[in-house]
């Protein structure tokens, strides 16, 4: 994974050349899972997704670089392993973000409860696609 982005960097990126004016849920999500600095003045502001993905489109702020990990092999560890046959929320959050890829097969329709993933990951053959998370998040 790369550095991790300044949220303080892109919010100023968005208010100086966009004229967005608070910091968009993505940024939000990012600071959340440690993949940016958390600043806890931003943390109530709210805007649209579209608003980053113009600055990050304009390259004047770098996308976050991730390991990519198949949604097949998490599926395949999961079952496999631990006999999880439904996809967790978090699972679902990571191909929304494009943490993972999405595959038709496993995209729509899985759960599993988060434990069972973080128990998964915890057991060191799934590497965790994204930043630390804290307790209580997923």
């Amino acid at each position: 994974m790369g550095d991790p982005l300044d949220s303080i960097a892109v919010v100023r990126h968005l208010r100086d050349r966009h004229g967005v004016q608070s910091t968009p849920p993505l940024v939000n999500q990012w600071a959340r899972q440690g993949l940016i600095p958390f600043a806890r003045a931003q943390g109530r502001k709210v805007y649209r997704c579209e608003d980053i993905d113009a600055a990050v489109a304009a390259g004047t702020i770098p996308p976050r670089e991730a390991t990519w990990l198949t949604s097949a092999e998490v599926v395949a560890y999961l079952s496999e392993r631990h006999g999880i046959e439904r996809f967790p929320s978090v699972v679902r959050g990571w191909l929304r973000r494009g943490l993972i890829p999405r595959s038709k097969p496993t995209g729509a329709g899985w759960r599993i409860r988060d434990i069972d993933v973080d128990r998964a990951v915890r057991a060191g053959d799934v590497p965790p696609p994204m930043g630390r998370r804290r307790r209580g998040e997923g």
